[in-house]
């Protein structure tokens, strides 16, 4: 086990999440209204530069999750990967380029002190062979 390697697998796995679905959510927003769900919309997805960097991306989400997962505890990984939210946020702010509002930065805080709270609490209430 090497807990250092699957962290930061694990955060990688997480920033191509992020990454992922900015770029296939704005590839996709740009797509000819009644496109519906058939291969016209396909075609016009393939066809974009952006849509293709965000699937490349889930490539890249899949690989670092499993060398993840193969370097440290799926207790340790899996919780890491909620990460993708926040990194979502500056991602999307820069494309739309716009402010976070009060709000979203609101959440974030909200979701990096539970994550805290999940990966960090006190060590009694880990087994002994965790400690």
């Amino acid at each position: 086990m090497r807990p250092g390697l699957a962290v930061g697998c694990a955060l990688g796995s997480a920033l191509c999440v992020a990454v992922s679905s900015v770029l296939q959510q704005r590839g996709a927003s740009r797509a000819p209204r009644g496109s519906g769900l058939h291969l016209g919309l396909i075609a016009h997805l393939v066809g974009r530069p952006m849509w293709l960097g965000g699937l490349l991306a889930g490539v890249g989400t899949v690989a670092l999750q499993a060398l993840a997962l193969a370097s440290g505890p799926l207790v340790l990984v899996q919780p890491l990967l909620v990460c993708a939210l926040l990194f979502a946020l500056p991602a999307s702010v820069l494309l739309e380029k716009r402010r976070p509002s009060l709000v979203e930065w609101a959440w974030a805080l909200l979701l990096v002190a539970g994550l805290a709270l999940s990966l960090g609490g006190p060590a009694r209430d880990r087994p002994a062979s965790a400690r």
